[in-house]
């Protein structure tokens, strides 16, 4: 990325990706890392845009579903266990040497602490344009992904800071949830 003058990313268009948390870790966040660098962010259209990532995820959710059904599977290191057993079970019968420890599995821990949620907020919607960029402090977006950003038009947008992640109806299930469990004599942390 060195020597690159733009990047652009491009994702599915479910809501999953297609959001104004994700628009708002592009174009803002990333960014910043990135000053000298112009970031764009495309969609593809809805059942297109399909990879080699989907195929992976393919996979890795079928070795899931193989495992729960003759395991309990409790904790990411559970799930980490549960592929390297399929990766080795699947080496056993590879006859190719390429083909083989074609995957390798790892936990990362979470650096920042999610505290809260930022996002950016398309006046008009975030589905009507499948392209954006930011181009210095104005939000530009096309209706068709397109790499030229002459075609691009500026976008009325806010940006928006939710706090805690966690909704006033999560945070009373889960602290009566703690109190339930200090109660029964369970010792859960302080607080």
């Amino acid at each position: 990325m060195k020597y690159a003058k733009k990047v652009n990313f491009w994702s599915d268009s479910g809501p999953h990706f297609k959001n104004g948390n994700v628009i708002y870790s592009f174009l803002v966040d990333f960014r910043q890392n990135f000053t000298d660098k112009k970031i764009g962010i495309n969609f593809f259209n809805e059942k297109h845009g399909k990879s080699d990532v989907d195929g992976h995820f393919g996979v890795l959710s079928r070795w899931y579903k193989d495992l729960e059904a003759i395991r309990n599977i409790s904790s990411i290191i559970d799930i980490k266990e549960c592929f390297e057993e399929k990766e080795r079970d699947r080496n056993l019968f590879e006859s190719s040497s390429a083909e083989k420890n074609k995957f390798s599995f790892a936990i990362y821990p979470r650096n920042m602490p999610r505290t809260e949620r930022k996002r950016i907020l398309v006046k008009d919607g975030i589905k009507l344009y499948q392209s954006y960029y930011m181009d210095g402090r104005v939000l530009k977006g096309s209706v068709i992904g397109r790499l030229d950003a002459s075609n691009y038009l500026p976008v009325s947008y806010s940006r928006d800071c939710l706090g805690d992640i966690m909704g006033p109806a999560s945070k009373k299930v889960q602290d009566t949830r703690i109190r339930m469990l200090r109660q029964s004599g369970i010792g859960f942390g302080s607080g």
